[in-house]
C-alpha cells in the first residue's frame, strides 16, 4: 500500500527540467576591513524593491506549483499530528512564594481549537498540597490571555511574560510585525488594568529587579541583543537609562 502511494506521489511530481526563478544580480563592491567583497544580491536588501517583491512573488508561486502533489501527504500527517495532541491540556503546576508573602500555583492551560494558552494561578495555601487544575475553578486567576490579545492580529509572538517579585503585576511584550522586535506593557494584577507601555522596540527577554523596576534590552541593526536598559513603571521610556 505505502509502495503503490510513492508511486502515485511520484508521478505527479511536476516536470522537474522546469527552471525557477533566478535572481538578478547587480554589481556591487563593500568593503570590510580593507577587503573587496563582491555581493551581487546586495540590492534585495533593499525590502520594498517592486523588482524584489516580483521575484519573490514567482518564486512562491513556482514553490507551490512543484509542491502542490504533496498536499495530500501533508494533510495526513497534520492529521495524524493532530490526532495524537492533547488539545485540552495544562502545564504542571509551579509553586511560588512572592515577597509579599503571598503563594501561588502557576500554570498554563491550552484550549483545543485555540492557537494559544492561557497563563494562570491559583491561591495555594502548602506548596506540598499540589491542586487539581484539570477543570478550571472558581478561585482560578488568568493571569495572561495569550489567546485573547493574539486575535486582532495576522503574526503575534509573546516575549517576556514575568510577574513580579511581589505577585502585583505582569510585565509582558508582544511582537505583531514579526520582525523580533517587542512592544513591552505591564498590567496591575489586581485590576486587569495597563498601568505602562508600550515601551517600544525591546528585545524578547527582559527581567523585574523589585516590584517597581524592569531590566531589558534593546538589539542592533543585525537583529542582535546590545544594549540592556533600565525601566521604571508609570515613567516616559524616553528617560530609561541605559546600564550595559
Amino acid at each position: 500500500m505505502a509502495g503503490l502511494r510513492r508511486e502515485a506521489t511520484l508521478a505527479a511530481v511536476p516536470d522537474a527540467l522546469q527552471s525557477p526563478p533566478d535572481a538578478p544580480r547587480r554589481p556591487f563592491t563593500r568593503t570590510v576591513h580593507g577587503d573587496a567583497v563582491d555581493d551581487p544580491y546586495h540590492w534585495m536588501a533593499d525590502k520594498t524593491d517592486p523588482e524584489l517583491l516580483e521575484y519573490l512573488a514567482a518564486e512562491n508561486a513556482w514553490t507551490e506549483q512543484h509542491t502542490a502533489h504533496l498536499e495530500p501527504l501533508a494533510e495526513e500527517l497534520y492529521g495524524d499530528l493532530k490526532a495524537r495532541t492533547k488539545q485540552t491540556d495544562m502545564s504542571v503546576p509551579l509553586h511560588v512564594t512572592h515577597t509579599d508573602g503571598t503563594s501561588y500555583w502557576y500554570y498554563g492551560r491550552t484550549t483545543e481549537g485555540h492557537d494559544y494558552g492561557r497563563s494562570c494561578r491559583l491561591p495555594a495555601t502548602s506548596r506540598d498540597d499540589i491542586p487539581d487544575v484539570s477543570e478550571p475553578g472558581p478561585d482560578e486567576e488568568v493571569v495572561l490571555d495569550v489567546q485573547a490579545l493574539a486575535e486582532s492580529h495576522d503574526y503575534f509572538s509573546l516575549g517576556l511574560a514575568n510577574v513580579s517579585p511581589d505577585g502585583r503585576r505582569l510585565a509582558y511584550s508582544v511582537d505583531t510585525t514579526g520582525d523580533e522586535r517587542y512592544d513591552l506593557f505591564v498590567v496591575d494584577l489586581a485590576t486587569g488594568e495597563t498601568i505602562d507601555g508600550p515601551v517600544p522596540g525591546v528585545g524578547g527577554g527582559g527581567t523585574w529587579a523589585g516590584p517597581d523596576w524592569l531590566f531589558y534590552t534593546r538589539v542592533d541593526a543585525a537583529w542582535r541583543p546590545h544594549e540592556v536598559w533600565r525601566h521604571r513603571v508609570g515613567t516616559d521610556p524616553a528617560t530609561d537609562a541605559l546600564v550595559f
